[in-house]
């Protein structure tokens, strides 16, 4: 008999979130968020814009509980989208959370 095709394993589904900060002025601002199933050391990547310019892509990294948190650069008066990004890993598929926006006024 023909040998079977081995099954590949399943991956797990992710769910990622970022909260955005809240509407101000120019200046830095913490943001953060979770990756499920909780993933110590997993990269996430922080991707910012603003109309008209080229996106910043910022990088942090999980703690044992899947929360991260960075500071990011909001140095410019407009509406900045924010969402964050995770890769997957061997047995984890990847994901990109929702994304958020914070106004920045003069």
């Amino acid at each position: 008999p023909i040998p079977s095709t081995p099954t590949p394993p399943t991956k797990q589904a992710s769910t990622l979130t970022v909260t955005c900060p809240t509407n101000g002025k120019p200046g830095v601002y913490a943001t953060g968020g979770a990756l499920s199933p909780a993933i110590a050391g997993a990269t996430v990547e922080l991707h910012i814009s603003r109309p008209n310019t080229p996106e910043v892509v910022q990088t942090t990294t999980t703690t044992a509980n899947g929360g991260y948190s960075i500071g990011i650069a909001l140095q410019t008066a407009a509406t900045w989208t924010i969402f964050a990004r995770w890769a997957g890993d061997a047995t984890t598929l990847p994901d990109d959370s929702p994304s958020c926006q914070t106004v920045i006024s003069p």
